[in-house]
């Protein structure tokens, strides 16, 4: 997918992107497939790239946490770029806290009371552009290669690794509010969706987490963002 997120525009650090960047050029057309891994060797055949992306970063996260516990640390909360992992009980003897936010809301849309797992959260409202007045995302469907137009725009998933929840995080919110939750099904996770109305849902297993506390119906959505997400499938 690094190809088609360079393609996007989304090709150099994102604070230097900007609102309208040109489309990016990249020469990467080959899939991961060609990338040949030796040992502790590594070689990427011209025209192949690789990007861990989000995934490889929950499970980076999830190796940090194994590593820190095999070295005698009693708990271990680890927030690496977003993705939550946490084991063992925080310094008061509680579950850990973890605040879901939403980036267009004054305050989180909700608490999740963890002991031993991981949070990890997808949106396409943090990191977004516009070429030739059309919304970009970095959240690319695999099926186009372009920007998903999913009708949702964040997806928190409670999980018992990082990886695994960084991988059904993107899934649902790439499925879209047509049966989001049938892919996390009798898997051992929890959702949270918002779509792009700013409806609120959650899979049936999340209030254990929640501490008896009930999410919001809806989160508020100005007409102007309003605009600029049904944008994104014109």
């Amino acid at each position: 997918m690094l190809g088609d997120v360079i393609r996007a525009g989304y090709d150099r650090p994102f604070d230097d992107v900007g609102p309208s960047p040109a489309p990016g050029r990249s020469p990467l057309l080959l899939g991961c497939t060609d990338i040949e891994v030796d040992g502790r060797e590594v070689r990427l055949p011209a025209g192949t790239g690789f990007d861990p992306g989000g995934i490889g970063k929950g499970l980076a996260a999830d190796m940090v946490v194994a590593e820190t516990m095999a070295a005698g640390a009693a708990r271990v909360c680890l927030n690496l770029g977003g993705d939550l992992r946490v084991t063992g009980l925080d310094p008061t003897d509680a579950a850990w806290t973890v605040a879901v936010e939403y980036p267009l809301a004054a305050r989180p849309l909700a608490y999740v009371g963890l002991r031993d797992g991981a949070v990890a959260t997808s949106t396409t409202l943090r990191r977004r552009w516009q070429v030739d007045g059309r919304l970009r995302h970095h959240l690319i469907d695999p099926f186009t290669g372009l920007s998903s137009d999913s009708d949702l725009t964040l997806v928190t998933v409670v999980a018992g690794s990082a990886w695994t929840a960084e991988v059904l995080a993107k899934a649902v919110l790439l499925r879209g509010s047509t049966h989001p939750f049938d892919l996390i099904d009798g898997i051992g996770a929890e959702a949270l969706i918002v779509d792009d109305a700013g409806y609120v849902r959650a899979s049936a297993g999340l209030a254990t987490y929640l501490g008896g506390a009930r999410l919001v119906d809806r989160v508020p959505v100005s007409p102007a963002v309003a605009g600029l997400m049904s944008g994104a499938r014109r």
